[in-house]
């Protein structure tokens, strides 16, 4: 059974697109196309600038500034009235700028073309158009008229399917190869440009500029050693403190065994003012005990003293 997809009938008008291989090359040869487009363009538009850029460089040579007509050429060019705002004639310093800046401007306003970034694309989707031919070549599949086909004959039959991948790798090195020839141009424009620039304007702030790079690379060398030198005497003022604190944490050691000690001792002191209590009691108790013993042996002195004065005066009065 023989089967009569759409497609195949909407492409078979025009001797081009009949079977899928019209198809496959009509799609691919519109893809080529477009691509050989942007890339013409931009290689055009390039050599444009390389050409404005080449004029100035003849006038620097021919003895000029490197500057005549560039108002003019900067119409067509930004990044040449970008140079010119940026650097004015007669300026001696960079400004808020560098060369390596310049040159990164450049490349930012060349890589930012509409036809530069298409052209990236279409390296992407070139890929992806052959996946949808390998789908589309599904249309043109016949089913086998018997079982028994030979190596030929199953290669035939597939194809609708080998066409589209084949296509989609063909348009994607095709890609690589244009944009290796735009990258080529840019390059090319990069090196006029950098000469140009370099000639005409770094140069004549490029004494002034390096005399102060010089005085400030000294500058910080000076501020650096001036670091070091703090540095080191803080170093110094750490070790000291990491002693002193040392020392310190010792003396707090040796203080809290003290307290602990003292401690110690304190604790046994109440006991003992309680032996000492209880002894002072029992003294005043003896004590009072002792009093009238007292009494009594002094009025008994009194008495013997009476009686011995008694014998001695009457001693006398016999004598």
């Amino acid at each position: 059974m023989t089967v009569s997809p759409l497609l195949p009938q909407l492409f078979a008008a025009t001797p081009l697109t009949d079977g899928h291989w019209g198809v496959v090359l009509l799609i691919a040869t519109l893809f080529f196309i477009v691509q050989l487009v942007l890339c013409v363009r931009f290689m055009w538009r390039t050599g444009r600038y390389e050409r404005a850029i080449r004029r100035l460089h003849a006038d620097l040579v021919a003895g000029g500034d490197g500057r005549r007509g560039i108002d003019e050429l900067g119409r067509r060019f930004e990044w040449l009235r970008w140079v010119d705002s940026s650097f004015p004639t007669g300026s001696k310093t960079p400004g808020n700028y560098t060369r390596d800046d310049v040159l990164q401007e450049l490349d930012v306003r060349v890589a930012s073309s509409s036809d530069y970034l298409l052209l990236q694309r279409m390296g992407v989707m070139a890929p992806l158009l052959g996946v949808m031919l390998t789908v589309l070549g599904f249309q043109w599949l016949e089913p086998p008229a018997n079982e028994e086909q030979s190596f030929g004959e199953i290669l035939q039959a597939v194809t609708p399917l080998v066409a589209g991948v084949g296509a989609g790798a063909v348009l994607a090195f095709i890609n690589q190869a244009l944009l290796h020839f735009a990258g080529n141009k840019t390059e090319s424009l990069r090196m006029s440009a950098r000469t140009w620039f370099d000639a005409a304007i770094w140069s004549s702030i490029g004494l002034d500029t390096q005399a102060a790079t010089v005085k400030a690379i000294t500058a910080i060398e000076r501020m650096a050693e001036t670091i070091s030198a703090s540095a080191d005497q803080q170093h110094e003022t750490t070790q000291h403190l990491a002693t002193a604190t040392n020392a310190i944490e010792r003396a707090g050691n040796d203080f809290q065994q003290a307290v602990l000690t003292f401690s110690g001792n304190i604790g046994t002191l109440p006991e003992t003012m309680a032996g000492l209590q209880k002894s002072t009691a029992a003294a005043a108790i003896a004590l009072e005990q002792l009093i009238p013993v007292g009494k009594r042996a002094v009025a008994g002195l009194d008495v013997s003293v009476a009686a011995f004065r008694t014998a001695v005066d009457q001693e006398f009065t016999e004598a």
